[in-house]
């Protein structure tokens, strides 16, 4: 095996969110257990390298970039180089050599090769790992890193009044006080072990990021509250294939049947085999530059 050097660009704050990162960071996870050279950069500073030389980190064979923003300065700083150029959910009106989309991103260019749709989901390893056979009860409400439309709390006293069994978690950029005392549900701040929490539940209410599709991964019906634009575009398609219980802050509480038709329709979508999927279509561009 050709063992390739990947570096990876990735920005989030508590503004733009955390998936962005939390996703990349997976991805180079994945690279490098898979044997290769990689090197991570969040927020413009080194997080993670097996590079051999600290020169190579901007040399490798492919940049990979995924971003919450364009980025126009970086992206063409890098077209300089004769690496390859990978977009994940691109944003930017430059055109990569290669865009991967989870879900079509508005009024961007899609790259010379361009692939949609949800197989190229990333699902991080602690959350495709665990396993679904534990006791399942309640309701979780996670909205987002930050909650940045402030949700949570309302979200949580609604489904505590309709007799709801409610775990809130505040992700962590949320800077509000919610405390367990206070309130007839449980509140976790930013838990380890979230990925268990997160298979114990029986449903739950989240916004249109990563952790949406972490829960589908693991078979969960949710109800989606989308905090930007895209997430409600992304939202709406889900709905549409009927993948979620639905979308707004106007809360139906699902029956038993609900439930389980929605849970199979999700899992069927996001099957944890994304990053493998990504991986082959850069081999691809790799070897077919090559030739």
């Amino acid at each position: 095996m050709d063992k390739y050097k990947f570096t990876l660009f990735a920005e989030g704050n508590s503004q733009l969110g955390y998936g962005h990162i939390k996703r990349s960071t997976s991805l180079s996870e994945f690279l490098i257990d898979s044997g290769y050279y990689v090197s991570l950069i969040i927020n413009n500073k080194i997080k993670k390298s097996n590079f051999l030389k600290n020169d190579d980190v901007f040399k490798p064979d492919v940049f990979l970039l995924d971003l919450p923003s364009a980025n126009d300065s970086l992206f063409k700083e890098l077209r300089n180089t004769d690496s390859i150029i990978v977009g994940l959910d691109w944003q930017s009106k430059c055109i990569p050599d290669l865009t991967i989309n989870v879900n079509e991103q508005e009024n961007a260019n899609i790259g010379t090769f361009h692939k949609e749709g949800f197989e190229y989901c990333i699902i991080r390893n602690d959350i495709a790992s665990i396993s679904t056979n534990i006791e399942k009860k309640g309701v979780l409400v996670c909205i987002g890193g930050a909650d940045i439309l402030n949700r949570s709390l309302k979200v949580s006293r609604y489904l505590a009044n309709k007799n709801q069994s409610v775990k809130l978690i505040q992700g962590p950029f949320n800077k509000r006080e919610i405390s367990s005392e206070n309130f007839n549900f449980k509140v976790f701040k930013n838990p380890n072990n979230l990925p268990q929490i997160m298979a114990s539940c029986d449903w739950a209410i989240t916004n249109g990021g990563m952790t949406l599709l972490e829960l589908m991964s693991l078979a969960k019906p949710v109800w989606v509250i989308p905090q930007t634009q895209a997430e409600n575009r992304l939202a709406n398609k889900l709905l549409k294939a009927k993948a979620i219980l639905g979308i707004g802050e106007k809360i139906l509480i699902p029956s038993i049947s609900q439930k389980k038709i929605t849970a199979r329709a999700a899992s069927l979508i996001i099957d944890k085999k994304g990053m493998e999927r990504i991986l082959n279509e850069v081999i691809y561009l790799i070897k077919l530059k090559k030739i």
